[in-house]
């Protein structure tokens, strides 16, 4: 290998994995099965042996049927020192319970295991004929005026998949004829591994019953039910045709004045609604403060240094400086906080905005959410600005010059961002340069996860600007 890190590098890029496993693999190799895709999530370290662990989600071409599907492998990730899987063919299909596979340059193992053990639950959901004699139940006795609900079809739409962990899925209902127009067309029903859909569904009880329910500017989910012994979460659907994510993308590319237009008023109502939501008095949740934020990312950073070694000078001292800023500047009081909050969460419908998965909502300095959106912003408007770039692809090199051009024309974006926000509520700038300094860090400790150098260098440059500009 051509560095220490290499198996790493080639291992955390799933183009390279998929052109491997096209090689290597009988099936995809012979044209028998074409693999359309590869996305890689939940990369995680394992000290003792010092391997790591990831997620491959393989999208599937069958030509013989004319139809694709998700294959879902476990990966292992094998430093140069441990001892590689001792393993040959055994001719079990690609993709079916118990395949596994070893691919030597980028030292990874893949497996296919029988069953989602930590979602159970799922494949009841997604099977139409179970879901819709599951749902039927929970919406008549949801209290939601459903009681007399009937339904003569259910068709599940997997929307968000983290295997083990949690998985959304839209549920399109349909009914037989003469049905209640006040029957919902949609719901959302959300499985986790744990009791988070319990926390949520309390959180968004509480939101739901709170003046947020009723704001001029922004829709949340009606909360339905939660089923503990399924630890299933079922909500009502929060309209919108698009994310506010698609429309920044949008204006960013083609800057047309009614494009642009159409941006800052999105961006102002988002403002306003967030200020609603921070507002709303819900006192649902745990404390998070920036300073537990601040310790999570130093542990991420320590177990990456050694696989990234330019991780260590891009952030040396940068926690330490960032620890002294905050001692110095006094926290607003904690409000209820949706604490994951991008423009992807946003929904765009009719002049007013959605909000939705409030998995990690809490209580929080405002500046939490202020910071987590602005930042996101930014990091559009720096580097995911080309139509076909796939979130883990190696973004391309740009210089200072239009690094700075695309800082300051996303700067104006936030500015509408936050002159909307600050019609309905208060924060402190200290605090939200503060929080927006922890942001950046994140996103270069996730670029380094994906051996992504180009965006850790875009990361750094826009972190060394936000440190002098706001003198931290």
């Amino acid at each position: 290998m051509a560095t220490d890190t290499a198996w790493f590098e080639g291992a955390v890029r799933p183009d390279h994995v998929r052109s491997l496993l096209t090689r290597d693999v009988p099936q995809l190799a012979s044209g028998q099965l074409s693999l359309l895709g590869c996305e890689m999530s939940h990369l995680r370290s394992a000290p003792a042996d010092g391997s790591w662990t990831a997620t491959y989600l393989l999208t599937v071409a069958e030509p013989s049927v004319g139809a694709n599907r998700t294959v879902v492998a476990h990966g292992t990730l094998i430093p140069p020192e441990a001892p590689v899987p001792s393993w040959k063919e055994d001719g079990t299909p690609f993709g079916a319970d118990g395949w596994r596979c070893y691919l030597p340059e980028v030292r990874l193992e893949l497996r296919v295991e029988e069953v989602d053990a930590g979602l159970p639950v799922l494949a009841l959901l997604t099977d139409p004929a179970q879901a819709r004699t599951l749902l039927e139940g929970i919406l008549r006795r949801s209290g939601a005026g459903y009681d007399d609900l009937r339904l003569a079809s259910v068709t599940p739409e997997v929307n968000g998949f983290k295997p083990g962990l949690r998985c959304t899925v839209l549920c399109h209902l349909d009914y037989p004829a003469g049905a209640d127009e006040r029957w919902p067309a949609l719901v959302v029903a959300k499985v986790h591994h744990d009791d988070t859909g319990a926390r949520v569904h309390r959180a968004m009880q509480a939101l739901w019953s709170s003046p947020l329910a009723t704001s001029e500017h922004v829709t949340i989910a009606r909360p339905l039910a939660y089923l503990p012994e399924l630890k299933l979460l079922v909500q009502g659907w929060v309209p919108g045709n698009r994310t506010l994510k698609d429309l920044l993308h949008s204006a960013l590319l083609d800057e047309s004045n009614e494009t642009k237009s159409e941006l800052a008023a999105a961006m102002r109502t988002t403002g306003r609604g967030l200020a609603d939501l921070h507002r709303s008095g819900v006192r649902d949740g745990p404390l998070v403060t920036w300073t537990e934020e601040l310790g999570v990312l130093r542990i991420k950073r320590d177990k990456l240094a050694p696989v990234v070694p330019r991780l260590g000078a891009v952030t040396s001292s940068v926690f330490e400086r960032l620890e002294a800023a905050a001692a110095a500047t006094p926290p607003d009081p904690s409000v209820p906080v949706h604490h994951s909050f991008r423009p992807s969460e946003v929904l765009l419908a009719d002049g007013r905005v959605g909000f939705i998965d409030f998995d990690k909502s809490c209580q929080a300095e405002p500046a939490s959410d202020i910071a987590s959106f602005t930042t996101k912003v930014r990091h559009v408007g720096m580097n995911k600005l080309r139509v076909d770039q796939e979130d883990d692809e190696e973004d391309a090199v740009i210089d200072d010059e239009t690094r700075l051009m695309r800082m300051s024309r996303t700067n104006r974006i936030c500015e509408d961002f936050l002159a909307g926000y600050q019609q309905r509520a208060t924060v402190s700038a200290p605090r939200v340069a503060l929080w927006e300094a922890l942001e950046l860090c994140s996103l270069i400790l996730s670029a380094a996860k994906k051996a992504n150098f180009a965006r850790i260098d875009s990361c750094a440059f826009m972190l060394q600007r936000h440190l002098q500009e706001h003198g931290l």
